[in-house]
């Protein structure tokens, strides 16, 4: 008999989920966005799971508060004021 080959799976730890309604009045869907650390520091919106479309958004304090100093220590400050 051969080797025994293993499929190995990467896995992001979850650390937070938000719920955002869509900014589109026609739409207007419920969204449950999950994030790891690293999707928190990137985040700028989601697409609509229902229309699709992009919605532009932030994280807020109350969404994350047991997290939010840490994420905004780990946001780059120059970038962040040129809107990059």
């Amino acid at each position: 008999m051969g080797s025994i080959q293993g499929i190995t799976i990467e896995r992001s730890v979850l650390l937070f989920e938000i719920e955002r309604r869509c900014s589109f009045e026609q739409c207007n869907e419920r969204n449950f966005i999950g994030l790891t650390k690293l999707e928190a520091l990137e985040y700028t919106g989601f697409e609509c799971s229902s229309c699709e479309r992009w919605n532009s958004d932030s994280l807020k304090q109350t969404d994350i508060p047991e997290w939010w100093a840490e994420i905004q220590a780990g946001k780059n400050p120059l970038t962040d004021s040129l809107g990059q």
